[in-house]
């Protein structure tokens, strides 16, 4: 049953069925919002920034609420259908302050598609939110894919748990973590089977995301989804990045050394389901007064040390997914398996900028964030130490060789990795903003052009606005199936193609060593 109404009219569009939608979209035109009702979900009709009438229905109900006993459990699937009509945000967190924003039963998802829809079938973007760092955002609450629905594409957003309660594991059978990954499975399971009803083409899906949310996606299409789902968008994150899983250094790190389980005052998950998750989050966030304590009894150097790699950590997610056998059935290094589908890369030239910019902000120097970075990367031995500190910091060129350093091992080899291992088309390329007036903690509009991001944050400067236009069409053309149009860095300097460069003939020995065993032999549980 389908039913059109304005906002605050009681009066439903009579027999649905005999009503022309293209005369109904231009009567439309003259409401800033009006009401619809499609096979029991409610929704809106609006108006695109671009003119573009579309219908948004908010907080899609896709599995049961993960509190109590459903806690730190894998996601139950609903069979109604069910929308509470607004966008929920997972809860988690602000990496700036602390200050925990979302709620606790957030498995809800959001779809935009363009009017009118019956009888269409649209290439479908869902879109999986990420944070790689505190300049991003985990909030699904923010985007609006105006931009995409000019151009056709119906978009979903997903909230999924985040952080601890979505990714904090004890490394057994009865609780491998993955909560995060298994809740965009069930949303990804729900829109194969639903979008149907909103104009979607369900065998046209393409997956994308941004930092973190570029890994889920590249697990779930080397995973669960291989041959289902044959599109991937990656920006600025893949499978090979230091944060993508969580190494036993790391978890060790979290579990013992800062003690979180003994900070939320648990020794198990029976007392863990007794808390509230707004304890246990900021428990989470809160791990350095632990620290603090512990230090009193080391060297005041000893303590510095760990203090600032904690600051340093608080500007990424301290909990991430593991290799758990089912989820992700293996560590990406050596899982040989092949898999076809089609895969967009995009990086931003100068990706560290972000994470150096934040090390500045605490007025540390090179050498500063030297050491409270590089110990989180590597694992390599003193010596080897010393002489990457030679090659990458001499003199007065240790800004520019640090942010080099950091680059080369947080984005741009890990994605010649992903590049040397994937199997299907690929298509890569690279884009700065750096010249347009960004700023710390206001990057995102920067990053995703293509949506409109409603946040604290002013929108980009007017002068980004044909490379966001490029940008924009590069990502419309690639989720309709076509070739996305890259150029070459003579022909176009803000946005160009660096498909062959990150395809270059490397050994995955070669690529092990590029690296610096990131985490290639820390994979916990692999």
């Amino acid at each position: 049953m389908e039913s059109i109404k304005k906002r605050r009219d009681p009066l439903l569009m009579p027999n649905m069925k005999s009503v022309n939608f293209t005369s109904v979209a231009t009567m439309l035109m003259s409401y800033r919002h009006a009401e619809y009702n499609l096979g029991g979900f409610k929704g809106d009709v609006v108006q695109s920034p671009g003119g573009t009438l579309h219908l948004v229905v908010s907080g899609i109900r896709y599995a049961k609420a993960p509190i109590g006993m459903l806690s730190f459990m894998d996601p139950e699937p609903v069979t109604q259908n069910v929308n509470v009509r607004r966008k929920v945000d997972c809860l988690e967190a602000n990496p700036l302050d602390g200050r925990l924003v979302g709620e606790e039963d957030c498995l809800y998802l959001n779809i935009h598609t363009p009017m009118p829809f019956r009888g269409k079938s649209m290439p479908v973007l869902v879109w999986l939110q990420g944070r790689e760092s505190v300049v991003g955002t985990s909030r699904s609450s923010i985007y609006d894919p105006g931009r995409l629905i000019d151009h056709g594409i119906v978009v979903v957003t997903v909230s999924h748990r985040l952080d601890v309660l979505g990714f904090c594991s004890a490394g057994i059978y009865s609780y491998w973590g993955n909560f995060g990954l298994k809740d965009q499975q069930v949303a990804i399971k729900w829109v194969i089977k639903n979008i149907r009803m909103f104009g979607g083409d369900p065998e046209d899906i393409t997956l994308g995301g941004e930092g973190s949310g570029a890994s889920y996606v590249l697990f779930h299409l080397n995973g669960v989804f291989s041959g289902r789902i044959r599109k991937g968008i990656a920006l600025s994150g893949s499978r090979f990045g230091p944060r993508s899983l969580t190494v036993k250094k790391t978890f060790h790190q979290l579990v013992n050394d800062f003690h979180f389980w003994f900070s939320v005052g648990c020794n198990g998950l029976t007392c863990m389901r007794k808390k509230t998750s707004e304890e246990i989050v900021k428990s989470a966030y809160n791990i350095n007064i632990n620290v603090t304590k512990i230090c009193k009894e080391k060297q005041v150097a000893y303590c510095r040390r760990v203090l600032r790699r904690l600051e340093w950590e608080k500007q990424f997610p301290m909990f991430n997914p593991i290799v758990d056998l089912t989820t992700i059935v293996a560590n990406p290094w050596w899982d040989r398996a092949k898999r076809n589908f089609s895969l967009l890369l995009g990086l931003k030239d100068g990706e560290a900028s972000d994470m150096l910019n934040y090390g500045y902000s605490f007025k540390w120097n090179s050498e500063t964030i030297w050491q409270a970075s590089h110990g989180n990367l590597v694992t390599y031995e003193e010596a080897s130490e010393k002489e990457l500190s030679k090659l990458y910091l001499p003199g007065e060129k240790r800004k520019r060789n640090l942010w080099k350093l950091l680059s080369n091992l947080w984005y741009i080899v890990p994605a010649m990795v992903e590049a040397h291992f994937h199997q299907g088309p690929f298509e890569a390329f690279m884009y700065n903003y750096e010249t347009f007036g960004a700023t710390l903690n206001c990057t995102l509009p920067y990053k995703l052009p293509f949506m409109y991001v409603q946040n604290d944050c002013p929108p980009y400067d007017q002068r980004y606005e044909p490379l966001a236009t490029r940008f924009t069409q590069v990502v419309v053309r690639f989720v309709q199936g076509r070739n996305p149009g890259l150029k070459s860095h003579t022909e176009d300097s803000d946005i160009f193609r660096v498909t062959e460069s990150l395809q270059a003939k490397y050994t995955s020995g070669q690529l092990s060593k590029m690296s610096m065993e990131i985490y290639k032999s820390n994979i916990l549980f692999a």
